[in-house]
């Protein structure tokens, strides 16, 4: 009877085990090959991969890698070892944990007009699938969400919130019924704090003046300075009022778009003098005046090279900006002919001011999406290793979710997106973008620093950065574009080889010995 009973408790024990087993599985990449190029994972009613962080042991390193081969968050570990002379391999690197730099806000995407008309175009179960691949537990853990204050160019209409000036400030359907349902969902589905925050495209027409050869990027007449900065404080208001409290606003989207002779997307242009009296005399105090006095108020929101060009002039035209400015936007789209360095001065010469990157998408030169591409994945950690190792705090991707064209967009300004919706399949896919993003945002929590990572000079092309997380981990992302190979990491008196795959990225994390 007795050795019934045992039998009987260890087979609950035994299906408690298993049960738990299969609850914290990862579930791998339902991988669709696309010919000549990688692999795109499939996502559908039934099945989307998942990845659950395992915690390193004591002296032991786990590795996630995802590859041009295919592989996507592939797990290995290892152990550390004595290591008391000189380092040896084909590539190492030496950690410093005591020497840290700027703290990590996070990472995230964008909210937009046309990412949420299609999330909300599927079913709820794979609503839930395409939100928990971004913000649950088992997807990339983002803490960001951008969200356009009226329309943008991936919208399917132009519009704001009052275009007409003899009727008050409302919000509008694409609000209602979908960016504002995404968002809580999303901030339901997070088991961190979301920081919500928004960027006007445009101001209304009638507020504007345009030139004859630029019919879409006005500049505000400065009859309505303090009119728009109301406007902006409505948003605000109204989204709050909705359940979604928002963490910070930009200056406006772009505004240099409007020195083009031409642009394909609506804009609000600004001469830099008439930019810091806006702010120095309007949006700053009437922000700072109201019960959002704390919330984030940043400039430029364009491309990095504005930095230099817009900023320091604001600065120094007047001075009195800086009191209201708690960071610098910058966008990805011009960065390979500006030097990161340029971000590496701000909290210098700026003390107390951070740089977040708050835009970057693929696929804006060839107008559309190009499933499978690897080089887009490479390009983007390239991207975001640059800017972390430059101070810049935070890296937010451009539109969560695109049809198959790289749209809806109502200026037929196509890009490509880290997830693609494929209504005829009823599936999405997750592209390599994706994966690179995830090799960051998964392992590197809010709160995180940057630390010391150095490494000799090297005829690879193979790039780094790390981080020190609040757990006490180390984490450490490297960038491989070139053939397989090993690399050393070193910590103090222990040293981890790893392997490699060609073209590759790869996250090692283990225990911060100090």
């Amino acid at each position: 009877m007795k050795e019934n009973f045992l039998q009987i408790l260890l087979s609950i024990a035994v299906c408690f085990l298993v049960s738990c087993t299969e609850i914290s599985a990862d579930r791998p990449c339902a991988a669709r090959q696309i010919k000549g190029r990688s692999v795109v994972c499939v996502c559908n009613e039934t099945y989307c991969d998942e990845l659950t962080r395992v915690a390193p042991g004591k002296g032991e390193y786990i590795t996630y890698t995802s590859s041009a081969a295919g592989s996507r968050f592939k797990k290995a570990s290892g152990k550390f070892e004595s290591c008391l002379s000189n380092l040896s391999g084909d590539y190492f690197i030496h950690v410093n944990a005591e020497k840290k730099y700027q703290q990590v806000k996070g990472f995230g995407g964008a909210v937009t007009d046309s990412s949420a008309i299609l999330w909300k175009s599927f079913s709820e179960s794979l609503q839930q699938k395409l939100v928990e691949a971004y913000y649950g537990e088992k997807g990339l853990k983002y803490t960001f969400a951008r969200v356009p204050m009226g329309c943008s160019d991936f919208s399917v209409r132009h519009y704001t919130y009052q275009d007409n000036p003899y009727e008050p400030f409302k919000l509008q359907d694409e609000d209602y019924n979908y960016k504002i349902p995404l968002l809580k969902k999303i901030m339901k589905c997070s088991s961190e704090k979301i920081d919500v925050f928004g960027a006007t495209w445009t101001s209304p027409a009638w507020m504007k003046y345009f030139t004859e050869t630029n019919q879409k990027c006005g500049f505000l007449q400065p009859i309505y300075y303090q009119l728009y900065a109301e406007y902006i404080l409505k948003f605000v208001e109204k989204y709050e009022e909705c359940g979604i409290p928002i963490w910070g606003v930009s200056t406006g989207n772009e505004p240099s778009l409007a020195t083009f002779a031409y642009s394909p997307i609506s804009c609000l242009g600004w001469a830099t003098q008439d930019m810091g009296a806006w702010i120095v005399n309007h949006l700053g105090p009437t922000i700072r005046n109201s019960k959002y006095k704390d919330m984030q108020l940043l400039a430029l929101d364009d491309q990095r090279y504005t930095i230099k060009l817009v900023f320091d002039e604001l600065v120094r035209n007047n001075s009195r900006v800086i009191e209201y400015i708690n960071g610098l936007a910058v966008h990805y789209y011009a960065d390979s002919y500006v030097s990161a360095a340029i971000m590496s001065q701000i909290s210098e010469k700026y003390p107390g001011k951070y740089v977040m990157s708050t835009e970057a998408c693929a696929g804006f030169l060839i107008n559309g999406v190009t499933l499978g591409d690897w080089s887009n994945a490479q390009q983007y950690v390239k991207d975001i290793i640059q800017d972390f190792t430059h101070g810049v705090v935070a890296w937010v991707d451009w539109n969560i979710c695109l049809d198959t064209r790289g749209g809806p967009n109502v200026d037929g300004n196509y890009v490509d997106a880290p997830i693609i919706v494929d209504h005829k399949k009823k599936e999405f896919l997750k592209q390599p973008m994706y994966y690179a993003l995830g090799q960051l945002s998964k392992f590197v929590p809010r709160g995180s620093y940057r630390i010391k990572s150095w490494s000799p000079p090297c005829r690879c092309a193979i790039s780094n950065v790390a981080f020190l997380t609040p757990s006490n981990t180390i984490v450490v992302v490297i960038h491989n574009p070139g053939a397989a190979t090993s690399v050393t990491i070193k910590q103090g008196n222990t040293k981890a080889t790893i392997g490699v795959e060609a073209n590759s990225i790869v996250t090692a994390e283990f225990w911060n010995q100090n």
